[in-house]
């Protein structure tokens, strides 16, 4: 289904720090009105609360040196015992990287891989949850998804749970998932949308594809959204200027699937 996309959400929350690199209050006040139900003041909380993670694979690192290749199944109690306690392990990490002396150099260069890089690098997006308890929430942006119980009760009830067609032909295609779901924007006929926000990874060239954000969308896909579909320097100023969103590069593959066991744990 094509559908034009009009609002460039990108471009809007990119203009969220001033010519002096500070937050803009006419910009912040407008977007305030634009989302729905305060989740602008939510995703703005959450980007300030030292609980958001953003995991670089540095591959290009990580391919000029000799990595072991280790067994990642946690049979052992030991092991099982290693790769619990999430939370922990971010945070030792977070810790670990905050202290590097190049910390701040290397989030620089990496934020400009994630925005400027001809290919961008595998990460993994991640808040803390909120008990020892729970389980750590995960955002995938190229797919437009947070496992939160406010995104999957949105998803379920705006575009799962849909009144049934009225009698008479149904267009297939018009009551699918998909169709629910993607607005598509034909490159053929159009020129490209500069607009990345909710925009989904799309392996046909002549086609860009929106998620209908306005159907599901929660304060952590919304933030993660800020970070990283929008420019470098918004980037830069949550995890390098104001220092309160991690950025963490993993240049070791044993330990870059150490953390996606710690995540399904």
């Amino acid at each position: 289904m094509s559908e034009e996309h009009h609002i460039d959400y990108s471009q809007l929350l990119s203009q969220l720090l001033d010519e002096k690199g500070e937050l803009n209050d006419t910009i912040t006040s407008f977007l305030y009105h634009l989302f729905p139900e305060e989740l602008f003041v939510r995703a703005m909380s959450l980007l300030d609360s030292n609980d958001m993670f953003i995991y670089v694979y540095d591959k290009l690192q990580t391919e000029s040196k000799h990595i072991k290749s280790i067994s990642t199944e946690p049979d052992e109690p030991e092991a099982r015992e290693a790769l619990s306690g999430t939370s922990n392990e971010m945070l030792k990490t977070s810790e670990a990287a905050e202290s590097r002396p190049d910390a701040g150099a290397n989030s620089k260069d990496i934020a400009h891989l994630l925005y400027e890089g001809r290919e961008a690098p595998l990460n993994r997006l991640i808040v803390k949850p909120e008990t020892p308890e729970s389980p750590p929430i995960c955002v995938d942006l190229d797919h437009w998804f947070c496992s939160c119980e406010e995104y999957n009760c949105q998803f379920r009830s705006n575009l799962l749970n849909v009144p049934e067609q009225p009698a008479g032909p149904v267009d297939l295609e018009e009551s699918s998932l998909y169709s629910r779901a993607i607005v598509e924007h034909e490159l053929k006929s159009q020129a490209p949308h500069s607009d990345r926000f909710a925009q989904v990874k799309s392996l046909h060239l002549q086609f860009q594809r929106y998620f209908r954000h306005e159907l599901a969308m929660c304060p952590h896909l919304l933030a993660f959204a800020i970070l990283l579909q929008t420019s470098s320097a918004i980037l830069m100023y949550f995890t390098h200027t104001n220092a309160t969103v991690y950025l963490i590069t993993v240049q070791n593959l044993d330990e870059w699937l150490k953390l996606h066991l710690n995540v399904i744990q």
